[in-house]
Formats: structure tokens, sequence, C-alpha cells
């Protein structure tokens, strides 16, 4: 086999693993807050310093992602519902933030290819 074509192989491979892996994206609870981790970088976000929680829907052509941006400490962080942890840091959001609207998924998931950001807290 050729050099040209043991290179190309080579490359077809890389492009293939390049193409399969999936970033880590996930949400760790904390005792006064949570962590969102997206590959190598973490945030920590304490339940006292959020100010404001806006929800909304983004179209990835053959289904649709929730996602809050979350603003804290004056900054923002995204956490999508493919996070994993995401349904145990729904439960500690609604007990941390009692405030929030709790009718915030059906604003926000229809229409469906529609984003409906909705703002589901906001601190006073």
């Amino acid at each position: 086999m050729s050099t040209d074509v043991l290179f190309l192989k080579s490359i077809k491979m890389f492009l293939k693993k390049l193409i399969k892996r999936k970033p880590i994206e996930k949400i760790s609870l904390t005792e006064i807050g949570f962590c969102l981790q997206i590959d190598k970088k973490t945030d920590k976000v304490e339940w006292e310093k959020i100010s404001k929680i806006t929800a909304y829907k983004i179209d990835l052509f053959t289904i649709d992602q929730i996602r809050f941006d979350i603003q804290h400490a004056n900054q923002t962080v995204t956490a999508t519902e493919y996070f994993q942890g995401w349904e145990d840091f729904l439960e500690k959001l609604y007990e941390n933030l009692p405030e929030i609207d709790r009718e915030w998924f059906q604003k926000v998931a229809h229409p469906t290819f529609e984003t409906n950001e909705t703002e589901i807290y906001s601190r006073k």
C-alpha cells in the first residue's frame, strides 16, 4: 500500500472519530448551587446569586432543544435539557427558587419551531 493511501486512511479515521465525539455537557449539584460543565470548562453558580432565568427553544431541524440562560454574578451561562443531570437540576431549581413560573414548559414548548423566549425568574 502506498504512503498516500495510508495517509488518506489515517485522515479518514481521524475525521470519523472527530465527528462521533460529543462534548461533555452536565449539571452537577453543589451545597449552594450547581456547576455547568461543557468539556473542560466549568461554571459555578450559586442559587442566591441568580438574578434572572430566561427559557427558550431552538430549532435543531429534526428536534427542538429547550435552553435556560441563567444570569448570575454579572455573567450568563446556558444549560440545555440534554445536559446530564437536567432533571435533578430542575428539582433543586424549584426548591431553591420557588418563585419560578411553573408553567414555563408549556409556554416555551408550544408552538413548535418558535423560540418562545420566556422570562421564568427575576430576582426582585
